[in-house]
């Protein structure tokens, strides 16, 4: 795995975690 492969990687990451993150805040507030 290269540098470009991580970051790519994390930058899936963030935003289906952020995705998540607002969906559950939706969801509740």
């Amino acid at each position: 795995m290269n540098r470009q492969q991580i970051i790519a990687i994390i930058l899936v990451g963030l935003m289906v975690g952020s995705s998540v993150v607002y969906g559950l805040a939706f969801a509740f507030f």
